[in-house]
């Protein structure tokens, strides 16, 4: 698939202002990289932060987003799992699935310099060309494409039974909530308690009821 020079893409311009822009289209610039067409892409609670003004380190210009959904449409040549066409999901770091980190687990403390995740490219970085910038700055999903480092480890194919808007709890909120109910000890007969019932308190409901808690108390606030 030949890409477009250009794509739409939402980009950060300032406290509670995004700008729908005109972009260069993400290329292959590493042999692990993935270039993925985005078919579904969502809006965390962690964009909300730098939006409202709450956290900084985002630069004017910046593609936004860390959860997205879509379909391979190029690849490096370092990748081997992966072929174009396939659906694949992503976790809101890339991780390159070797380490000591990435084999414990906790993924989002890959040794390999990706812990910073997608749509977080600082004004320092965001002066460089895209092949000149660190390993964790990267563009973000709220586009048409995005590039996606360590292709092999970070995309986790889609079957075809799992529609995109329920793929693109994979990547984040879902994996949060049901990370901290196995962390939490939760299973069969425990009596649990959430706190807050935003997307991801909703989700651990769901993840408590999973793994077989006999009770689940929720609080709202």
């Amino acid at each position: 698939m030949a890409l477009p020079s250009h794509m739409q893409a939402l980009t950060f311009g300032g406290r509670e202002n995004i700008v729908l822009s005109t972009v260069p289209t993400p290329q292959v610039i590493r042999p692990d990289d993935v270039i993925v067409k985005v078919t579904c892409a969502a809006i965390c609670g962690s964009d909300l932060h730098p939006f409202h003004g709450r956290e900084g380190g985002i630069g004017k210009s910046c593609t936004t987003g860390h959860e997205f959904v879509g379909t391979v449409v190029a690849l490096g040549d370092n990748v081997k799992s992966l072929r174009v066409g396939d659906r694949v999901a992503s976790p809101f770091t890339t991780n390159c699935g070797n380490c000591f980190y990435c084999k414990s687990g906790a993924t989002c403390r890959c040794s390999h310099e990706q812990a910073g995740g997608f749509g977080w490219v600082d004004d320092e970085q965001m002066l460089l060309p895209e092949k000149d910038r660190k390993a964790n700055a990267l563009q973000g999903a709220h586009a048409e494409f995005v590039r996606v480092p360590l292709g092999d480890a970070t995309c986790m194919k889609v079957p075809d039974s799992v529609t995109d808007e329920e793929a693109i709890l994979l990547g984040d909120i879902l994996s949060t909530a049901f990370f901290a109910a196995e962390n939490g000890g939760v299973g069969p007969g425990k009596a649990v308690v959430v706190v807050g019932c935003g997307p991801v308190g909703l989700l651990s409901i769901l993840a408590v009821q999973q793994l077989g808690a006999s009770k689940a108390q929720v609080f709202l606030w």
